[in-house]
C-alpha cells in the first residue's frame, strides 16, 4: 500500500505481514517500559502481537505500521465487528511522536475498514484527557459515549 499524501516525509505506511514486522511491533509496544521490567513486558507484547496476527490472518482485522526506513516507529490495528470497526493499540515511539504519523495511520486503517460495505462506523476508545484525544478529534472523531472502568491493586 503506498503512503498517503499526508504521511510525513520518509515514512512508509504498510500492513504488518512478516515475522520481523510482528517482532518489531512487540518492541514498539514495550518501548516505554523501564529497562528493569523490559524482558517481562516483551513476553507480554509478543503474546499480544501473536493474538493480533491471528485476527489479521482470520481476515477480521489489519495492523498497519509506519516505517522509517526498515524500522517500525508506530503501529495500530483495526478490527471489523459487523457494522463498526474498532481501532486497537495505537502506539508511536517517543522519538517519532507529534509528526503526524499516528494520524496518517488512523486514516489508512479507516480507509481499509470502510472498504467493507457493512462497516458504517469507526470507533476509538481513548482515555479521557489522554494525549491521544487531540489526535482523534483532528481526525474527525467525536465523543458519543463514556466508558468507566474500576480496578483494584492485587493484595
Amino acid at each position: 500500500m503506498p503512503a498517503p499524501a499526508d504521511a510525513p516525509d520518509g515514512i512508509r505506511l504498510t500492513p504488518l505481514e512478516s515475522d520481523d514486522d510482528w517482532e518489531q511491533s512487540a518492541d514498539v509496544g514495550g518501548s516505554d517500559t523501564p529497562e528493569d521490567r523490559r524482558d517481562a513486558r516483551l513476553v507480554f507484547e509478543r503474546r499480544r502481537a501473536a493474538a493480533q496476527r491471528g485476527l489479521v490472518e482470520s481476515g477480521r482485522a489489519r495492523w498497519f505500521g509506519a516505517f522509517d526506513g526498515d524500522r517500525l516507529v508506530a503501529n495500530l490495528g483495526i478490527v471489523r465487528l459487523g457494522d463498526l470497526a474498532r481501532y486497537q493499540d495505537v502506539v508511536t515511539l517517543e522519538s517519532h511522536r507529534r509528526r503526524g504519523i499516528a494520524g496518517a495511520l488512523v486514516r489508512a486503517a479507516g480507509e481499509w475498514a470502510l472498504e467493507d460495505p457493512a462497516v458504517g462506523r469507526l470507533v476509538i476508545v481513548a482515555e479521557e484527557g489522554g494525549p491521544a484525544i487531540g489526535l482523534y478529534q483532528r481526525a474527525g472523531f467525536a465523543e458519543v459515549a463514556r466508558h468507566v472502568a474500576v480496578s483494584r491493586a492485587p493484595a
